[in-house]
């Protein structure tokens, strides 16, 4: 069972076990660095994956 996840115009798949962040934590990528879109509409790091679900993240740029 897996999940894709689109970051930075690349594509990779997960496990659709756990959370968005999870996810990301096991692929070595920092979670808090970015904003997730399902559908196009923002959800947060902690939202339980299922099978098949399609991740848009979009990296947070800050600064001073």
């Amino acid at each position: 069972m897996s999940v894709r996840i689109f970051i930075n115009g690349n594509s990779v798949e997960a496990e659709a076990s756990g959370t968005i962040a999870e996810a990301l934590n096991s692929l070595n990528i920092r979670p808090n660095a970015y904003l997730y879109l399902i559908n196009g509409v923002p959800v947060p790091s902690d939202t339980v994956l299922k099978e098949g679900m399609e991740i848009t993240a979009m990296k947070v740029a800050s600064g001073g």
